[in-house]
């Protein structure tokens, strides 16, 4: 992936979390890697560490966007000109967010102060139910297909 980047001089680079984690903890000091300008991650949650330390790495922000396969692509984005570690960003045009209560009853903003300051919005539960134990795969992954059917 170095060697295409430094050859082909890839400008803008879009991978998962992941990916940007382990390009973070290997020696990139052989390649060359100046043609980077913008980078971009979805389909996880960026952890802080890794963007601060993409950052200071690299010299660039990791930019986060969030969205669902009813989007397509994305619903919000963390644009240069507001960019905040942990947050989903803005919604982009055409959309609106909103926190609401079980019964779809918008919060007002001083009743997320914890959720905001503490996660992500996206990462705010919308309920929470105690099982004894977690369904999972053969692999050891789990499988929240089945925990949102025995809701």
């Amino acid at each position: 992936m170095l060697e295409a980047i430094q050859k082909e001089r890839v400008a803008l680079f879009f991978a998962v979390p992941t990916v940007f984690i382990y390009l973070l903890n290997m020696d990139t000091s052989h390649y060359d890697l100046s043609s980077l300008r913008y980078c971009f991650t979805a389909a996880a949650n960026m952890p802080r560490e890794t963007a601060l330390g993409w950052e200071e790495k690299f010299g660039m922000i990791i930019h986060e966007g969030y969205g669902l396969t009813e989007c397509s692509p994305f619903a919000s984005y963390n644009h240069d000109f507001s960019h905040k570690f942990g947050s989903i960003g803005m919604p982009i045009e055409n959309v609106d967010m909103k926190i609401a209560d079980e019964a779809g009853k918008e919060l007002p903003a001083g009743e997320m102060d914890f959720c905001r300051t503490n996660m992500a919005v996206y990462r705010v539960p919308r309920k929470v139910i105690v099982v004894n134990e977690l369904p999972k795969s053969a692999t050891g992954k789990i499988l929240k297909r089945i925990l949102r059917v025995d809701e």
